[in-house]
C-alpha cells in the first residue's frame, strides 16, 4: 500500500511539472489573449478553477522551474509537493 501511495504521489508531481511547463508555454504565446483575459493569472484562475493568488504563484513557478533542475526533479519524483515548489520558486536560484 505504501508503495502505491508513493507511486501515485510521484505520478502527480510529474503531471504537475508537465502542467506548469505547459502554462509557461501558453503564457509565452500569450494564449490568454484569445479568451479576452487581462493576463495569464486571470486565464489560469478561470480555466483551472483556482484563486487568482494561486494562479499567480503557479505562473511564477512555471517560468522559474526550467532554471531550477533540482527543484523540478524533486517535484517530478514526489520528493517535494507542489506547495513547497511554489514557495521555493519565489526565491531559489540555480546555484542555491
Amino acid at each position: 500500500m505504501l508503495g502505491a501511495i508513493d507511486g501515485f504521489n510521484a505520478a502527480a508531481g510529474s503531471a504537475q511539472l508537465k502542467l506548469l511547463a505547459a502554462l509557461a508555454e501558453a503564457d509565452n504565446r500569450k494564449l490568454w489573449r484569445r479568451d479576452g483575459c487581462r493576463d495569464m493569472a486571470s486565464w489560469v484562475s478561470g480555466r483551472l478553477g483556482i484563486s487568482h493568488w494561486s494562479a499567480r504563484r503557479w505562473i511564477v513557478a512555471a517560468h522559474a522551474l526550467p532554471s531550477l533542475a533540482l527543484v523540478s526533479a524533486c517535484l517530478a519524483d514526489g520528493t517535494l509537493c507542489l506547495d513547497k515548489v511554489l514557495d521555493l520558486c519565489r526565491f531559489a536560484t540555480e546555484k542555491t
